[in-house]
């Protein structure tokens, strides 16, 4: 589990111990102001902690995806000619109705190189959304790449990885801090495909407390109370 995971537990904690402020000294108004205001401040405490969410990482994915895709390019003219053999084999394949995504999961370099050459020119006759589904294909065959050992291709994928990380947590921690906002299906399944762990953490921090949602709704129903100086 990250530290991110661990801050939003501790957000988690806070946000309930808020909602369940009690202080007799207070009256029923003053209370749900200072239940607000102790809301609030949790919120800004995880707000301090999310990442940033640019597109940074992504370009520096899509370079090191480049260059793994380079360092597959023929060297020569018996390179080309296995390449051109290769896919020879791959379109009778698929013209014969094979799965092009299990294809690629025990494809060999070679495999995957003819695949990366010829695939995009195949996807503009045969799809209907082909930069989508270039995009699909080009992703799992890095991925298989990656397996198979090749450096460019991992670093890609670790990088990837951190990339979606950072992106996922900031939108939940956005959404998380944010009044009458719940925590989105896409924002937890990304998180989910870059850490698992992080996302059991989040998963078991948001199951449904009815209690603890009726107050922190009545709390952001309320306005704040200012500070104590």
């Amino acid at each position: 589990m990250t530290v991110l995971a661990e801050a939003f537990r501790k957000f988690k904690a806070a946000e309930r111990a808020a909602v369940a402020y009690g202080n007799d000294d207070l009256t029923p108004a003053a209370l749900q102001q200072e239940r607000s205001r102790r809301l609030a401040a949790a919120r800004e405490e995880l707000r301090k902690v999310a990442p940033q969410a640019d597109r940074q990482g992504f370009d520096e994915v899509k370079r090191k995806r480049q260059e793994a895709i380079d360092g597959l390019a023929p060297s020569n003219a018996d390179a080309v000619a296995l390449i051109g053999n290769e896919w020879t084999k791959v379109e009778a394949m698929l013209n014969a109705g094979h799965n092009l995504a299990q294809m690629i999961e025990k494809a060999s370099p070679l495999r995957i190189t003819a695949i990366l050459d010829q695939m995009p020119t195949r996807l503009i006759m045969t799809s209907e959304e082909p930069d989508d589904a270039l995009a699909e294909v080009t992703g799992l065959a890095l991925e298989r790449l990656a397996a198979l050992g090749n450096p460019a291709a991992q670093a890609a994928g670790e990088l990837y990885k951190a990339a979606v990380h950072d992106s996922a947590w900031a939108q939940i921690i956005d959404q998380a801090a944010t009044p009458f906002t719940d925590v989105s299906v896409t924002a937890l399944t990304a998180l989910y495909s870059a850490s698992p762990d992080d996302h059991d953490a989040v998963s078991d921090s948001l199951e449904f407390d009815a209690v603890v949602q009726n107050g922190v709704r009545q709390a952001d129903a309320s306005p704040a109370a200012p500070s104590a100086v």
